[in-house]
């Protein structure tokens, strides 16, 4: 145990906010890690959906692969205005 007086003289040299500050940052490391286990275990049940028997991935949509895409490059057409 603490002599009274050492204990009273000891609340002149504590620092609140420090122990406010530490016990955020333990409280914010803890959901850190809650949230990384949580998207680590929907990222393991998003690979064990995907993946078939032979180890390649299945389509997850319905479009057309490598659809060729047609691009204007001349941007709009100049009016007689102009």
């Amino acid at each position: 145990k603490i002599p009274m007086p050492q204990y009273y003289s000891s609340w002149d040299q504590f620092d609140a906010d420090d122990a406010a500050e530490k016990l955020d940052e333990e409280a914010e490391q803890q959901q850190r890690a809650a949230r990384e286990a949580r998207q680590a275990e929907k990222d393991c049940i998003l690979d064990e959906m995907a993946l078939r028997p032979d180890g390649d991935r299945q389509r997850t949509t319905t479009a057309r692969p490598r659809v060729k895409l047609s691009i204007r490059r001349s941007g709009r057409r100049p009016a007689p205005v102009d």
